[in-house]
């Protein structure tokens, strides 16, 4: 099958991607010729205002799809507001573990660059053990660099020390940076903190790998007269081609899995309903997106909260406008249109995304007094999976029985989370969205997504 499309942005990333794929038989074109493209290759980190996003997606014709790479909120809003589902081609398994060799390369040359030493006989600190720490460490060692490895979680530590590293909880970070000529933190928290920087020798390297705001108090080390250096897009910078490469395969597997229907068999019909956790429809309506794009019909529900509402997030009669307008489909938002759903058989699966706490246990406790619970049951009667994505700022408190119960329980499945701010909001928990559709893809199969737990 013959694809067009127009790779935007001319770094050596995006050069590269777009001659790969032309390699595979696909047409390439520029920004200008947008209206002609299947596809839209944006680059990555993925800027509205520098790409002229919105009047770009504007040109596009209806019925495309565009990739970037660490979309963010805004970028899919941009997206929505035009109509084009914009995949983030970086959250894919496969471009993160290839990702992680030339980013690894790209550290050992930045460490030979900025240093008056070789890597050989030198004690290299590295916080976390990640698939980039974890190509670093493995890296090094073969220089005979002595590494040591901090990392949270004992089982991670074990596979350091077999991977033939030191390893040290991160309690211990302040000793292991001290006896450190360098040291490269690959985790996206603060963990170099002022504490670590007044503990390293006069002269230490510190190469910051975490993605944006880092991993590093660099104020600290600028007033403690620290060499912090915060090393981004290291595949873009020492490797493009490679980097073009590996984008232009994942971007065409992704496709691939689109038009064989990999995701999800065509046709399928599901009911999708979302629940009060407002602050999170900005990331759930470009899955509804992508899921309408896979050729998926969606029967949109609202709870009662979720359908009388406005807040500072939107107004509820624009977010059910929205919502038909994605799934071609008029809201259903009280307990009669939503109880012939199960005897109806009117649909395949169930979505609730987000699902909020109270949800959450009315879902356990099998109350159906909500349209949303109560289709929730009526398709529970005929064996239907329902897909949960929990948004609750009491998920590690007062919901937590209610997670424990739905995940034992027969035909619920979940969407993968985790902590969405642990410093500020110790007890939240909020599912990682780009996964609804892998997740739903399984449930359809009978499967649990793993790992359930994100982070």
């Amino acid at each position: 099958m013959q694809r067009t499309f127009s790779v935007v942005g001319g770094d050596a990333r995006q050069q590269a991607a777009g001659r790969w794929l032309e390699k595979q038989g696909c047409t390439v074109t520029g920004a200008e010729e947008v209206y002609r493209a299947d596809y839209i290759l944006l680059p990555m980190p993925l800027d509205a205002h520098r790409v002229g996003l919105a009047r770009l997606l504007r040109a596009a014709r209806p019925g495309t799809v565009a990739f970037g790479g660490r979309v963010s909120e805004a970028v899919q809003a941009a997206g929505q507001a035009a109509g084009i589902p914009i995949w983030d081609y970086y959250r894919c398994d496969q471009l993160a573990q290839w990702n992680a060799v030339p980013t690894a390369e790209g550290c050992l040359a930045l460490l030979l660059q900025n240093r008056p030493r070789t890597l050989w006989g030198s004690n290299v600190l590295v916080v976390g053990y990640g698939r980039i720490g974890r190509a670093l460490a493995v890296r090094l060692l073969g220089l005979k660099a002595q590494v040591t490895v901090a990392a949270r979680r004992p089982g991670v530590r074990a596979q350091a020390m077999a991977d033939g590293c030191r390893a040290v909880d991160p309690a211990q970070l302040e000793k292991a940076a001290a006896q450190a000529d360098c040291v490269v933190n690959t985790a996206p928290a603060l963990v170099i903190t002022r504490g670590v920087l007044e503990a390293l020798q006069p002269g230490t390297l510190v190469v910051d790998l975490a993605s944006e705001p880092g991993g590093t108090d660099f104020a600290a080390a600028r007033a403690l007269g620290v060499r912090a250096m915060h090393a981004l897009s290291l595949p873009a910078r020492f490797a493009p081609e490679t980097a073009g490469e590996l984008v232009g395969r994942t971007v065409l597997q992704m496709i691939r899995e689109r038009e064989e229907g990999a995701c999800m068999k065509d046709g399928c019909t599901i009911v999708f309903a979302l629940t009060g956790s407002f602050c999170t429809y900005s990331k759930v309506l470009p899955q509804m997106m992508r899921l309408a794009a896979q050729g998926v019909q969606m029967i949109p529900v609202m709870s009662f909260q979720a359908a009388e509402t406005d807040t500072r997030f939107g107004r509820a009669e624009d977010w059910k406008q929205k919502l038909q307008e994605i799934t071609g489909s008029p809201v259903r938002h009280t307990l009669p249109q939503v109880e012939p759903l199960g005897p109806g058989r009117q649909a395949e699966a169930m979505v609730i995304a987000p699902c909020t706490g109270a949800t959450l246990a009315k879902l356990d406790l099998s109350i159906g007094d909500t349209p949303v619970t109560l289709a929730a049951k009526s398709l529970l009667r005929t064996g239907c999976p329902i897909v949960v994505a929990p948004s609750t700022n009491d998920g590690l408190c007062g919901s937590a029985m209610h997670i424990g119960s739905l995940l034992a329980r027969k035909n619920f499945y979940f969407v993968p989370f985790g902590q969405d701010d642990p410093v500020h909001k110790p007890y939240s928990l909020q599912s990682d969205f780009e996964l609804l559709g892998d997740t739903l893809h399984s449930a359809l199969h009978g499967r649990q997504l793993q790992p359930i737990l994100t982070g």
